[in-house]
């Protein structure tokens, strides 16, 4: 086991097929108890990791007394399954100062006991970063290691080009170190973004950052990217939504800018011609982004940026053909449109069955004419771009093909979703002149399947596997066995 890096598994959200993945508190507790031996990292011997399922815990809300039992004096941190909350234990807190009469951050929550008001050591959206900013950096030589493996690992689902959501500082220098060396061998858009991705946290020190960009630049790494997050998710109440939640407590949401911030952004981003990357999932952060998109436009003019909203769960029917209208990405990551665990023991609480019949709209979008691409939000679910495309088709469980279908109506072809993943993600990374089709002159950046999914049922899709990934016309991945 690594030194000062807790595993409590790989729980992928939606992705059950995970041999490690765990689904109830009680196989996580096991997992802990296996772990307890770690040194740490750091001078406290911080231990990190995760990844929990929301679903373990009643509300996705893990109590601190279960870290402090078998961590009763190292500081633990360990991201959920979503990425947007931590759970902590006492001594965390304690470093953190985080108490009884800390107040929730801007765009955060601190959940607290309701029998004490104490912390009960789950933490939202910005609140995270009151520990993570205690935190001492991981090693440098674990990230690069961390950073080659996952390299590795996309490979062999065929993976050549990547987007990389809100990179700080740190988070470059692994990614930079293995293109110095000369092996990553996969493109990288990296959509920076200061203070790691603290929501709501933008002032004018983002600028800062996109003044020193240019020495992160590498031919295999973009930085005109920026990652900006106006919202959060459904299963805590923290997504942005035109009408209240059904779960009282919540309203209608969290929205981590105010329109006039986001116009502002928005048009100081695209005049320095930096491509915007937006999180929005709730209905009413999808219309902001695309409201910020229209100020964009209207005070720039149309230009060659490569704009996108990412995520996309909750989209009105007025907004549906704003993405054509406004040339903006619509990036799903179609895994996630089918009646999973998560889903109907969380979401559905939340938003109605109503609400969330109607979620990841890729069907009406792409009629509209919007530019559907294909993302897989990976390490939060599975990077196989497969299995995505096969639920885009069927609007159904892919591993178990049982169930109701989530909306077929909005369900795709597979022209639409092969497109998703090669072209319109090419175009996505302002790559489209030189890869993302097979055309003479373009990069041989290619992927042998070991079928034609043009010739099996939608079903079988992600029984498919990748036989041999080429990257600039060499072989970076080779299947050794059938």
């Amino acid at each position: 086991m690594e030194t000062g890096i807790l595993k409590v598994r790989q729980i992928k959200h939606h992705d059950t097929r995970s041999q490690e993945f765990l689904e109830t508190a009680e196989e996580i507790e096991t997992s802990l108890g296996e772990c307890t031996s770690l040194r740490g990292f750091g001078d406290d011997g911080w231990i990190y990791g995760g990844i929990w399922a929301e679903s373990a815990f009643p509300a996705a809300n893990p109590h601190k007394d279960l870290l402090d039992k078998y961590f009763p004096d190292r500081p633990v941190y360990l991201l959920s399954s979503y990425g947007h909350s931590a759970w902590v234990n006492s001594r965390a807190l304690e470093l953190a100062e985080i108490d009884r009469d800390t107040p929730d951050p801007p765009a955060g929550v601190i959940e607290r006991d309701s029998a004490t008001g104490e912390p009960s050591g789950t933490l939202r959206e910005s609140a995270m970063m009151l520990v993570l900013d205690v935190m001492p950096d991981l090693p440098h030589d674990r990230n690069v290691k961390s950073v080659r493996l996952a390299v590795e690992y996309a490979n062999t689902y065929g993976i050549t080009a990547v987007i990389e959501p809100g990179f700080d500082e740190a988070m470059l220098e692994p990614l930079i170190a293995l293109s110095d060396e000369g092996a990553l061998t996969l493109r990288a858009m990296t959509a920076l973004s200061p203070l790691n991705w603290q929501p709501g946290a933008f002032g004018d020190e983002v600028f800062e950052l996109l003044e020193r960009r240019e020495q992160w630049r590498r031919p295999d790494i973009d930085v005109d990217s920026i990652k900006i997050y106006l919202d959060g998710v459904p299963e805590y109440g923290t997504a942005a939504m035109l009408e209240r939640y059904d779960i009282e407590k919540w309203g209608d949401g969290m929205r981590f800018y105010t329109q006039e911030q986001i116009d502002e952004y928005f048009v100081r981003f695209d005049a320095l011609g930096i491509n915007i990357h937006v999180h929005a999932i709730g209905d009413a952060a999808i219309r902001m982004a695309l409201d910020g998109f229209e100020a964009m436009r209207v005070a720039n003019g149309q230009s060659d940026n490569r704009h996108q909203v990412v995520h996309l769960q909750f989209i009105d029917d007025a907004d549906i053909s704003r993405f054509a209208e406004l040339d903006i990405g619509a990036n799903f990551q179609a895994l996630w449109a089918y009646y999973e665990k998560d889903i109907i023991e969380l979401t559905i609480p939340a938003v109605g069955e109503e609400r969330a019949f109607r979620m990841y709209p890729i069907g009406r979008v792409a009629r509209s004419g919007g530019r559907i691409v294909g993302g897989s939000d990976y390490s939060v679910s599975s990077i196989d771009p497969l299995v995505a495309i096969e639920v885009a088709i069927t609007r159904q469980d892919p591993y178990t093909h049982s169930g109701r279908p989530m909306n077929a109506d909005e369900a795709v072809n597979l022209e639409t979703m092969i497109a998703a993943y090669t072209i319109h993600g090419a175009w996505q990374m302002g790559l489209d002149k030189v890869q993302g089709s097979i055309e003479v002159g373009k990069r041989a950046d290619l992927v042998v399947l070991d079928r034609n999914l043009f010739e099996i049922p939608a079903s079988e899709i992600s029984d498919a596997s990748v036989v041999e990934t080429i990257f600039d016309g060499r072989t970076v991945y080779k299947r050794t066995s059938n």
